[in-house]
């Protein structure tokens, strides 16, 4: 026969708190919650989890699903960057740079960080430098 404790010492719900922030941190919602139900199951009836560290523990899981969404945007923004630079390739451009008007035709696009650069003629310039695109 297995016996259950209902008790909960000081390290077992610190243990169990690590644990829900882990899971949140792996951005994967329902692990969470099960770790969290889990935790308010077994908690000690004398000693109840405060309320406090219940809202803790939900902004936490919230503020890395928001952390995640944004990582995944981000990700999403610099594939689209990737694109719409590729989509320049073949094109004539005008440009201004360095207070000089430049057209000619991008014969490559250059990724250095989170910057793109278009080869114009040659010559690599900033893709923020662009004014007109022309198919050619």
């Amino acid at each position: 026969m297995t016996t259950t404790s209902a008790t909960s010492s000081p390290q077992t719900t610190t243990t169990t708190s690590q644990a829900s922030r882990t899971s949140a941190s792996a951005g994967n919602g329902t692990q969470f919650l099960t770790l969290l139900t889990a935790q308010l199951t077994q908690q000690d009836p004398l000693e109840p989890m405060k309320n406090e560290e219940m809202m803790n523990q939900i902004v936490s899981l919230q503020t890395m699903e928001g952390l995640e969404n944004l990582r995944v945007s981000i990700e999403s923004l610099s594939r689209q960057r990737s694109v719409r630079a590729a989509d320049l390739l073949g094109t004539t451009v005008t440009l201004e740079h360095e207070g000089k008007t430049v057209q000619g035709h991008v014969d490559s696009v250059k990724f250095i960080g989170d910057q793109s650069q278009i080869v114009v003629n040659g010559r690599p310039y900033p893709e923020s430098a662009i004014t007109t695109v022309r198919q050619s």
